[in-house]
């Protein structure tokens, strides 16, 4: 599972040409930088800090995205509700807090991503969650959607595309949306459902022609026996083909990034774990004892990849 506070949301590329001496914007410290690397680099903006959610208790797992009137859309998670705001100037001011999917029946909407296809729908996927120790056979986990296709100011109903088991030890996890060239919109997400006995969890994958309105069963993308393949993020590489999404995977270390990689949208059948299409993303770091879960992945206009993850790297706690 992916945890991320919004406390922020201010980055912008930089580029470094010679080694100097800068202040951190967020202390009194001095930082030296290096000599510069090819390619996009990424650094805080301290100036433009901001806190655009001062709701109580938890607040996480922000998404912005750009629709195509120029908005800024940012989804979030509050105390088991999806909300969203929207900003009219680039970021620089936002609208009051809009309700998306609440909190219902004992089941929390969760972990929201949202994604504008090429027909300019919206579709905002997320996670039903059932609360605490749940026995309700009826109260099951889940990946919902809502479409817009207004950019967001209004919703569709909710569809619920996937239901897996009713306890957390069967649930399903994190959606995503990547639509290819072709059209054919993708949701991936981590599942377990298919390992009631065991706590083994692969990638599913739903397929949808249709811009979102009817989706296929779901097929594993890939698994790993004894471990679990978690939280996908996928992007498509219109230079070579191909599909590739990272993961957190388990086997034989603690959580670390994993690039999992199709050059024909998946019709060989699953990833195992044993196969060039599944590669460590830190092929210098893979024996490292440190946590280094929750990875995200995008492609930059500049053609270069960025992969984030969470790490434990110098640091005391499991998820820091």
């Amino acid at each position: 599972m992916r945890f991320m506070y919004l406390l922020s949301i201010s980055l912008l590329l930089l580029s470094c040409s010679n080694n100097d001496d800068i202040e951190n914007g967020g202390g009194n410290e001095t930082i030296t930088r290096k000599d510069p690397i090819e390619g996009s680099r990424i650094a805080w903006d301290y100036s433009a800090l901001q806190k655009l959610s001062t709701q109580g208790g938890y607040n996480g797992y922000a998404r912005i995205i750009e629709v195509t009137n120029g908005d800024f859309l940012c989804v979030y998670e509050v105390q088991g509700s999806v909300k969203m705001i929207r900003s009219t100037d680039k970021g620089l001011t936002w609208s009051s807090t809009i309700n998306i999917a609440l909190i219902s029946n004992g089941i929390a909407m969760t972990v929201p991503e949202i994604t504008q296809l090429s027909n300019n729908d919206i579709i905002l996927s997320y996670n039903h969650r059932p609360i605490g120790n749940n026995t309700d056979v009826t109260k099951k986990f889940g990946i919902a959607l809502k479409i817009s296709k207004d950019n967001g100011n209004t919703w569709s109903e909710e569809k619920i595309v996937y239901q897996a088991g009713h306890t957390s030890q069967n649930g399903c996890w994190e959606p995503q949306v990547l639509e290819l060239p072709s059209g054919e919109v993708q949701l991936y997400f981590a599942n377990e459902a298919n390992f009631t006995s065991s706590h083994e969890q692969d990638i599913t994958m739903l397929r949808s022609f249709d811009f979102g309105a009817s989706w296929s069963a779901g097929e594993a993308t890939s698994f790993s026996p004894t471990s679990r393949d978690g939280m996908p993020v996928a992007i498509y590489l219109d230079e070579t083909d191909e599909i590739i999404y990272c993961i957190e995977d388990n086997f034989q270390y603690n959580f670390k990034p994993v690039i999992i990689r199709t050059q024909d949208n998946w019709a060989s059948g699953t990833v195992g774990r044993y196969t060039q299409n599944r590669l460590f993303a830190l092929n210098h770091d893979q024996q490292s004892p440190a946590y280094q879960g929750a990875p995200y992945i995008r492609k930059l206009t500049s053609g270069n990849i960025a992969l984030s993850y969470q790490g434990t790297e110098n640091r005391g706690g499991n998820h820091d």
